[in-house]
């Protein structure tokens, strides 16, 4: 039998190229980093396209390593859980790779107005990251849409019109 998660993983990463450069789009539109954290590990596919769409350059940060491990204990002073310490390091390491847009939603509900569970909030850090990682990085110009899929397509399209004028 096939190794789901190896399957699952290539299917998320699928039309990504984390070697290639990415490509200037013509329009003056910055390159923008996206941190492989939180609900980018299910939303990856759409963010990048999204973005890609919209012509902006993508660049995503590793996965998960020893070295975005160390940037982020090193980045965080303050007693904080592992995953918003690696969180800071994905930041960090796009930071260092000369990527200074970085695009970190804050997902409030990824429950969609049609499911029967309506709240599907995630972790209180991981709603707030965009803003903590501000505070440790003033000098990334961030780009932070309030995400809340229960709201409708509606609500999110007005939102990243927001964020992107």
């Amino acid at each position: 039998m096939e190794d789901l998660f190896v399957f699952r993983e290539s299917l998320l990463w699928k039309g990504y190229d984390p070697a290639a450069l990415p490509p200037t789009n013509g329009k003056g539109l910055p390159v923008l980093g996206l941190p492989y954290i939180f609900l980018f590990h299910e939303f990856l596919p759409f963010w990048t396209t999204l973005l890609k769409g919209l012509g902006f350059g993508v660049v995503v940060s590793p996965k998960t390593n020893r070295q975005v491990v160390n940037l982020g204990v090193e980045t965080v002073l303050s007693e904080s859980c592992f995953p918003v310490k690696v969180a800071h390091g994905h930041v960090k390491w796009l930071l260092e790779q000369g990527i200074n847009h970085v695009f970190l939603p804050s997902f409030i509900n990824i429950s969609s107005p049609d499911e029967d569970f309506t709240k599907g909030s995630p972790c209180p850090y991981t709603q707030t990251i965009p803003y903590l990682s501000k505070a440790a990085f003033k000098q990334m110009h961030l780009y932070k849409p309030i995400i809340d899929f229960s709201r409708g397509d509606k609500y999110l399209i007005n939102e990243l019109k927001k964020t992107f004028r």
